[in-house]
């Protein structure tokens, strides 16, 4: 019979899992809507739902003002800190998204890793046993191996994506500070809420100004968009956070292109090649290899 620190690794695991599939199934969703809504305007409907559908989350688990009171005021600043490099590593990668294939995309932001587990390394003295870093250059030879399929140069799409991962790659570092303080749905709560007037002031600075779709179809969009990315992954990774150390949670999102490259095959016609089937392989394996335990 599991004890329960194996059924908190297992319920760790499984949400890291969990968060590659949804994060997933936002980038192939924000592909789709890009051309419909300019980015900025596009991000702000994503964190207006997702603030309201996590609003009525939080607000029914009752205790809201005392919850928010046993915030530390470190753990305030520490949250607007993680919210700024989110709002730029948001923008950025919808940048990227729109110059870029998808699956590439999705691809380069994993870099974002190699940045989250230098961080968990630095700040949390979390180390990576000989199995663990076995998995990990599964991993990453699989991303490399998918990568240099399309035969990426320096472009604008590339250098966006890089930035994003940078900054992806820092805040979620930070986050598994945060967390040991904040519980994961007040987390994803208050990013959205700061994240969501940030982003209506940008779009309303910016040439576009805000856009509002009028068509259902890309309404329909927004809200699965913000549903699969800042509510449902985001919950799960900071759930995971909070049961597992960050460099394994990292290493388990790069099962994020694999699922971006599947879903972008059903859903916008890209077949993946046969070396992207390969990389995906061995970014299968090294996961398993990461999560098994030892005999």
């Amino acid at each position: 019979m599991d004890n329960p620190g194996d059924r908190s690794l297992k319920t760790g695991y499984l949400c890291a899992f969990s968060c590659t599939f949804f994060s997933a199934l936002m980038i192939v969703l924000i592909k789709w809507l890009i051309g419909s809504l300019p980015a900025l305007s596009l991000i702000f409907m994503m964190q207006g739902v997702a603030g309201l559908v996590l609003s009525v989350i939080v607000f029914r688990q009752g205790a809201v003002s005392a919850r928010l009171r046993a915030v530390s005021l470190k753990g305030w600043l520490s949250l607007a800190g993680i919210a700024s490099l989110t709002f730029f590593g948001y923008w950025t990668f919808f940048l990227a998204i729109e110059r870029l294939d998808p699956t590439v995309a999705s691809f380069i932001s994993r870099i974002e890793t190699l940045v989250t587990i230098l961080i968990g390394m630095a700040f949390l003295g979390e180390r990576l046993g000989r199995r663990e870093a076995a998995g990990g250059c599964l991993v990453i030879a699989g991303v490399v191996l998918v990568r240099y399929v399309a035969g990426i140069k320096l472009s604008d799409g590339l250098f966006l994506s890089l930035v994003s991962a940078v900054l992806w790659g820092t805040s979620e570092g930070l986050a598994k500070i945060v967390v040991r303080s904040v519980p994961p749905i007040l987390f994803t709560w208050g990013r959205s809420v700061l994240l969501c007037p940030a982003y209506l002031i940008a779009a309303a600075c910016s040439g576009d100004g805000v856009v509002i779709p009028a068509a259902p179809g890309v309404w329909l969009g927004g809200v699965c968009v913000a549903v699969a990315g800042p509510v449902l992954g985001r919950f799960f990774y900071m759930k995971s956070l909070s049961l597992i150390p960050v460099t394994k949670t990292a290493l388990i999102m790069q099962l994020q292109p694999l699922w971006v490259a599947l879903t972008a095959a059903l859903a916008l016609g890209n077949t993946p090649s046969l070396r992207e089937c390969a990389g995906g392989v061995l970014i299968v394996a090294g996961c398993m290899v990461l999560v098994k335990k030892p005999a």
